[in-house]
């Protein structure tokens, strides 16, 4: 599936007359509807911070968490059809998420959308499954406090609190949602529910075609939320739906065809998460249970014989999370621990898997295992002179494949030097092979090889952040040991996205070097909120002639602008716009003559060249209307310049040659909002 790839058209002439009504009694919904850009208030060296009201203002966001961190330092985008993670040069797969510190599976549905070779992906998807609706605040912690369940960063969600009962109800691009909020107890209970449908599958239901796919998608959210002896207790649960179906074309030599447009493709998944959190001053609890499953199917004839992939992925993760903090006048300790048991079924099967000429044969991913995997972190900070402080402590990584155990110090100092807001920080990490490189396995003539006895990747990171006012520079390195890499010298790599590697023999011993800086400042300017980051990185393999990676962008840079124009006392008008540029990916070598025996796309190794740079400018315009409703009128577009930006080179079978697939132009959405 490319996720409206095809019918930019037909999708464009939908969204931009398509109108959006949303009825609420929260009158929070009076200071969240506005557009807000508020960088200044939700970056930190530790953390980015995003609250509802920056899912429901920030330009071209969809309501999604992932899609807004993309305006922040370090962060990019993938692929305009997926939200997935791109941190400090480090692919989407090294990143996790939690819900109130525990780890969850992917709670994205259709993680295959923007996918090289079209397979579901470890953390990624066309729509997070947790609307923007509901999400209270969205904290990706970047590992400068100490390791967590990421190298790449934790995002980590929590859900809203109503304050008084209300009733909403939504229309927009990305569903149809009915929600509704209940307060007891004189605030101290409350109940939160919230369902939603794609807007998308209901307009191909009523006749609008997306290239021939069928996409739909849909979930439920539900948090309880008491008091339970003075602390905080809650209790949530969120289940997802979604599909994506493709019926084959009849093959014709006079129409321009693509290799999809002769296969049919299903994909169905099912996402599950179920959360108990208890939680006071300065401890909590939780204990988080997850569920995705994908199967994923592509069948079609090929020379007048059967063909099929299928992939599936089957994930069940128990986590527990907890901490505790003591404190006194000079010094603070605490405690804490991730602990996760995973149930992994991951297979990748291609009917057409052998090639005699090579003595290759049985190429397929097939993983499955139940892995425990304890973190736990001890921590002593001192207060000296005031401001300053000073932390020690390290943590623990033990996973039972392979009876792997490490230990992991770090150290960091905060505090003002000068009127400088400075802090440092050092620390070792662990995280584990992803199970889609660790289930490769294939016959070479009688040899079986797999990549079963992997070890976990090691980390070093050091950061640097020195600010004052609104203005920061920070610099950091990340050194990345024992990752994976093909021993032929191909530069195959597990710092690749995972769509692109083939099944292969991977073996540990490869060292990443990822160096860069940041420069950030946010000001205002006669009315106008002024945004700007800019990030200078090196990424390369130091074992491989210091072969450059896929991701290192070599630079990004951000520019956000707010505005807010005053015309009456009852009425505004508020503009908002991002500008998001970064390099081009690296290209990733071919092997045309393989992917025409596999009739899939079979990248051989890192390339020299770039693609070009890709550069997206959004913008929103919002009208509001006080009163005794309030009426919010807006006009939000996603790539306002039409820029067809390169995504990646692929092989296509039917048309017998290496093509660039472009991401997605301009996409305007019109929306009223009515608040009661």
């Amino acid at each position: 599936m490319k996720f409206m790839e095809r019918s930019s058209l037909l999708f464009l002439v939908a969204v931009f007359s398509f109108i959006s009504l949303s009825y609420s009694q929260d009158s929070t919904a009076l200071e969240l509807l506005p557009v807000e850009i508020r960088a200044e208030r939700s970056y930190t060296p530790s953390k980015i911070a995003l609250s509802r009201s920056h899912f429901l203002s920030s330009p071209a966001s969809f309501d999604d968490p992932s899609r807004l961190l993309m305006k922040y330092p370090g962060f990019s985008v993938s692929n305009d059809q997926n939200n997935a993670i791109i941190y400090d040069g480090l692919p989407s797969h090294y990143s996790s998420w939690s819900l109130y510190g525990a780890q969850i599976a992917n709670p994205n549905h259709l993680s295959n959308a923007g996918s090289a070779n079209d397979r579901p992906s470890r953390s990624a998807g066309g729509v997070n499954m947790f609307s923007g609706q509901v999400i209270g605040g969205l904290d990706y912690h970047t590992g400068i406090d100490g390791p967590a369940h990421g190298i790449g960063g934790v995002a980590d969600m929590t859900i809203r609190t109503p304050y008084q009962n209300s009733i909403t109800a939504n229309i927009g691009l990305i569903g149809l949602e009915a929600g509704i909020d209940r307060v007891f107890d004189k605030g101290e209970s409350s109940l939160i529910a919230n369902y939603r449908y794609s807007t998308v599958g209901l307009l191909g239901q009523l006749g609008v075609d997306f290239g021939g796919d069928e996409i739909t998608y849909q979930d439920l959210m539900t948090e309880y939320r008491t008091q339970w002896k003075g602390q905080d207790l809650r209790w949530m649960a969120a289940f997802g739906v979604s599909n994506n179906n493709h019926e084959a074309q009849q093959f014709s030599e006079e129409e321009e065809q693509e290799f999809k447009d002769i296969q049919d493709i299903e994909l169905d998944a099912k996402n599950l998460a179920t959360a108990v959190t208890l939680s006071g001053q300065n401890h909590r609890l939780t204990l988080a249970y997850s569920i995705r499953d994908e199967q994923k199917s592509n069948s079609f004839v090929w020379n007048l014989e059967p063909e099929e992939f299928m992939a599936g992925i089957n994930e069940k993760l128990l986590s527990l999370y907890s901490f505790k903090i003591w404190k006194n006048e000079n010094w603070n300790y605490s405690a804490s621990l991730n602990a996760n048991y995973f149930s992994q079924n991951i297979s990748d099967e291609n009917s057409r898997n052998n090639d005699f000429s090579l003595l290759i044969s049985d190429r397929k991913i097939v993983f499955k295992e139940s892995i425990l995997e304890l973190r736990p972190k001890l921590a002593v900070q001192r207060k000296i002179k005031g401001s300053h402080t000073v932390t020690l402590g390290s943590a623990a990584f033990y996973r039972s494949y392979n009876n792997e155990f490490s230990l992991l110090p770090f150290a960091k100092y905060g505090g003002r030097i000068r009127s400088f807001n400075t802090s440092i920080s050092v620390q070792s990490d662990m995280q584990a092979v992803a199970p889609e490189i660790l289930g490769m396995r294939f016959r070479l003539g009688n040899e079986l090889v797999n990549n079963r006895k992997l070890n976990s990747i090691n980390s070093w990171s050091f950061k640097l952040d020195v600010n004052k006012s609104n203005v920061g520079i920070s610099l950091f390195a990340n050194q990345i040991i024992d990752a994976p890499i093909d021993p032929l010298g191909f530069g195959l790599t597990g710092f690749t996205e995972l769509g692109q590697l083939p099944i292969a023999r991977f073996v540990n011993g490869n060292t990443v070097q990822v160096i860069g800086a940041k420069v950030y400042a946010s000001y205002d300017c006669r009315g106008y909120k002024v945004h700007a980051n800019y990030s200078l990185m090196d990424s390369r393999m130091s074992d491989l002639m210091n072969d450059r990676l896929p991701l290192d962008y070599n630079q990004m840079f951000n520019l956000k602008l707010d505005k807010l124009y005053r015309i009456s006392d009852t009425k505004s008008m508020r503009i908002a716009s991002s500008f998001h540029f970064r390099g081009g990916y690296y290209q990733m070598r071919i092997d045309e003559n393989e992917s025409k025996i596999q009739l899939q796309t079979i990248y051989s190794g890192l390339g020299n060249d770039r693609l070009e740079s890709y550069q997206r400018l959004d913008l929103r315009i919002s009208y509001i209307k006080k009163g005794k409703w309030k009426n919010v009128i807006s006009l939000d577009i996603q790539n306002v310049m039409n820029r067809q930006n390169d995504a990646y080179y692929y092989f296509d079978p039917l048309q017998d040659e290496i093509v660039l697939q472009k991401q997605l132009g301009l996409i305007p959405i019109l929306s009223w909002r009515v608040v009661i």
